[in-house]
């Protein structure tokens, strides 16, 4: 699991526990691991989820910056 900070002209924006991220483009939806939803071009909206759980959407327009940051796994 990830902790994901996107910077937008609104400030920071903290999703936590995201396991995967669906891409929009005009043409297609991908999903995509976190480490990896940045390298999709033409990106028109970024989807973060937790395993099939909807967590956050976001324009990939309005989005500045992104930062990732792999989280400790929690203790049973």
């Amino acid at each position: 699991m990830y902790t994901v900070v996107l910077t937008t002209n609104k400030g920071e924006h903290k999703v936590q526990d995201v396991t995967q991220v669906v891409v929009t483009t005009t043409t297609v939806t991908e999903k995509k691991p976190v480490t990896e939803f940045q390298s999709v071009e033409h990106a028109k909206r970024f989807i973060f989820f937790d395993d099939t759980s909807l967590l956050y959407g976001i324009d990939a327009s309005k989005v500045n910056e992104v930062k990732y940051f792999k989280q400790e796994a929690a203790e049973q």
